[in-house]
């Protein structure tokens, strides 16, 4: 019975460290996961920045082409008649 009992305490001992082993490796996952969303919310926040600055030139882009064009038709001769 000795045996036994001294059986079942060891592999009692092995299953507490293996899941401390597990808790250890959980908590270093999370800290992973956690630094990850970071660096995801952190690329959005860029991507958003991006897209204003693309918003920003298209709409620069889109007014020297009016104003270019009102230029353009202002000219006499050029675009409409006299």
């Amino acid at each position: 019975m000795s045996a036994l009992a001294n059986g079942a305490r060891g592999t009692m001992a092995r299953v507490r460290a293996a899941l401390t082993e597990m808790r250890k490796h959980d908590r270093d996952s999370a800290k992973g996961l956690e630094a990850l969303g970071q660096e995801l919310k952190s690329g959005i926040e860029l991507m958003a920045g991006i897209e204003e600055i693309t918003e920003r030139s298209r709409l620069i882009a889109f007014n020297m082409a009016i104003e270019g064009a009102s230029f353009f038709f202002a000219l006499p001769g050029k675009g409409k008649p006299d």
